[in-house]
Order: C-alpha cells, then structure tokens, then sequence
C-alpha cells in the first residue's frame, strides 16, 4: 500500500540522517529484498494522481527531508572534485569521467568542470581561484 511505502521511506530517512538519497536507491523491505524506492519517489512526482490526496503533503515533506532530486551545491560539488583527487592521485581526469556521489550515482564530474569553464558565471566569485587550483591539480583537459 501507499501508506507502507511511504512508512518505510521515513525509515530510510530515521536511519540514514543527513544522506541525500540518490535516483537508484533501493532500500529492503517486507514486500521486497531490493525495493526500487529512488524510481517509486519519481513515478509519484512524475504522476501525481499515484499519490491519494490525503498523503500527499506527507509525501512531499518526506521527500524534501530526503533530499531527493535536489540539486548539490557549488561547495558539494567542489567537495567530491576534491575527494576524488584524493582517492586518484596521479591520475588525469577525463572529459567523461563519471563518480559516485551522494546525490547521483555517476555524477558527470568531467562534464560540470567543462561546463564550469565554459560559462565562467556559473562559478561563485568566492570559489574561482580553488576552483582552477583544484581543475590543475585534477589533471582535468
């Protein structure tokens, strides 16, 4: 049921505090060892009659709280480009390079610098400088 599902998500939440869940998140449950819950949040945002009127405040607070679908940060974005110098070191990031993050399972990283470079506004002036010191230390082009 609805309700079931939308109980077990708040679980999720209760014993995964401050961890942003990702499209492809599956969670087990009584109904099923590798419940798709990351699909089941978007086919209820994508059709919303899926959602009983009754539910559907409850649902939109549960899934703000568990920070699907929101987009990173600047700062987050910077933070996992610097994790991943420092777990690759020496390596030369690639144009296409893809890496895990709390926020997407292959969070194009390659693409988002390139992006970065080419529309210089999209980096906050505070962060220009780390931002090219990290893309020279990356490797990256």
């Amino acid at each position: 049921s609805f309700e079931e599902k939308l109980a077990a998500l708040m679980r999720w939440i209760t014993e995964h505090p401050g961890t942003r869940m990702k499209q492809m998140a599956t969670m087990s449950t009584d109904w099923e060892e590798k419940w798709k819950v990351g699909r089941w949040i978007n086919n209820c945002r994508q059709i919303p009659h899926r959602v009983p009127e009754e539910h559907r405040a409850v649902f939109q607070a549960v899934v703000v709280r568990s920070g699907y679908g929101q987009e990173p940060s600047f700062e987050e974005k910077l933070a996992a480009l610097m994790r991943w110098i420092t777990e690759h070191p020496g390596t030369r990031m690639k144009q296409m390079a893809t890496m895990s993050t709390d926020w997407e399972e292959k969070w194009k990283v390659g693409r988002w610098i390139n992006n970065c470079r080419q529309i210089p506004h999209r980096v906050p002036e505070e962060h220009r400088a780390v931002f090219q010191a990290v893309v020279v230390r990356s490797g990256y082009g």
